[in-house]
């Protein structure tokens, strides 16, 4: 049986994907739309298994200057084939906290006082859910207990870390709980889009206006090389600082403050009442599930650098979650409390880092003022030679 055989661009084999029913969110990577083609990371390897499930094999052709990326695509199916669910080989099976808060949610969702009918957004589900609300953990900013530990400056980048932990941590259990109520045909999900005006108002656009200003964010952080991920998580990358003043400058012009998707939930099969789980246990399954996952970043090579926020990460964070409302084991804090020397240590570090910062400015600034004075000098001797010689 003769092969048939495609040679497709990969803009042409995402929107071939698109045809099989994917997404196509592969056109709207930062990398693909600076550069054209997709960089080889997890996005692509997501990509790829999306083009294993749609042909029977494929190749990607060595690359030549200035022409696309091409794909050889052998025997292309009727329809896709299901992706393989790896999440157990990976790591990310399940534990048995995301169970219980999995459990709760769905039990709080058939609470009509919770789940009024509208369309919330992530955060704000969090909060009927019972978690740490975005004010509530902006008075953690006045806390006093680092106050002889660590620099002003070093303890406003700490709870601001803090703050971004919780919140992400927040957004990604209701949003795993829904995805997983949803495939289990426990609830039905539906995605409003919003725009919070200049002037506080908030409306609903049409899915294509959302996603056209969306797309103006996307092409923003291209241009200043960064990811989505790094937009939300490394607030003090000076290229994420820098897209965050054009995002805002973009909204702005457009009278925008902020867009985001909201989300309305209907009840398809409520918990029996065996079932149910109370908020007690919700929130002791939140909190050893936060406390396991900063743990696992004892080892993690960005977590020792020589800045309070990441080095002491694991005892600020247990101190700070203890610190609003949580049950953390006090042997724990103790364990993971840094020692005076070790703090002194990472300022050492700072102090040395600024030193050597200062003292490269100087350089930088006194070779400028020499090639300055060269050009002057320079100038001088031409402008004289002209005058001499137009006589």
């Amino acid at each position: 049986m003769q092969k048939e055989k495609l040679l497709l661009a990969e803009k042409e084999l995402i929107e071939l994907a698109m045809a099989y029913g994917y997404s196509g969110s592969e056109l709207n990577n930062p990398h693909f739309l600076e550069k054209g083609y997709l960089k080889q990371n997890g996005t692509y390897d997501s990509f790829i298994k999306k083009v294993e499930s749609i042909c029977e094999s494929w190749n990607r052709l060595k690359k030549k200057k200035g022409q696309p990326v091409m794909y050889e695509i052998t025997n292309l199916y009727e329809k896709a084939k299901p992706i393989p669910d790896d999440r157990i080989k990976n790591g990310k099976k399940l534990t048995q906290e995301d169970l219980l808060m999995k459990d709760y949610i769905h039990f709080a969702l058939g609470v009509n006082e919770i789940n009024d009918g509208k369309a919330h957004s992530l955060n704000h589900w969090a909060t009927l859910f019972g978690l740490t609300s975005n004010r509530e953990l902006e008075e953690i900013k006045y806390t006093k207990i680092f106050k002889n530990m660590y620099w002003k400056s070093e303890i406003e980048k700490v709870v601001n870390t803090f703050k971004s932990t919780i919140i992400n941590r927040n957004k990604a259990i209701v949003s795993n709980s829904f995805k997983q109520l949803e495939k289990h045909n426990k609830i039905k999900k539906n995605e409003v889009p919003f725009f919070i005006h200049l002037n506080g108002e908030i409306s609903s656009p049409s899915q294509q206006e959302y996603d056209d200003v969306d797309f103006e964010i996307d092409k923003i952080l291209a241009s200043n090389n960064i990811t989505r991920n790094d937009y939300y998580y490394n607030h003090y990358n000076k290229r994420v600082i820098r897209a965050r003043a054009e995002v805002k400058n973009m909204l702005e012009e457009k009278g925008l403050k902020k867009l985001f998707i909201g989300y309305q939930i209907e009840v398809l099969e409520s918990l029996q009442e065996e079932q149910w789980v109370g908020m007690n246990q919700f929130l002791k399954a939140y909190t050893d599930k936060l406390v396991q996952l900063t743990l696992q970043r004892e080892n993690n090579p960005a977590y020792q650098v020589n800045y309070a926020e990441k080095r002491f990460y694991i005892f600020n964070t247990l101190l700070l979650l203890r610190a609003i409302g949580y049950e953390v084991e006090d042997a724990l804090i103790v364990k993971y409390k840094p020692a005076e020397s070790d703090i002194e240590a990472v300022h050492d570090s700072v102090i040395e880092f600024a030193r050597e910062k200062d003292r490269l400015y100087k350089l930088q600034y006194a070779f400028s003022n020499r090639v300055w004075n060269e050009e002057i000098q320079a100038w001088g001797f031409v402008k004289n030679y002209l005058e001499e010689h137009s006589k």
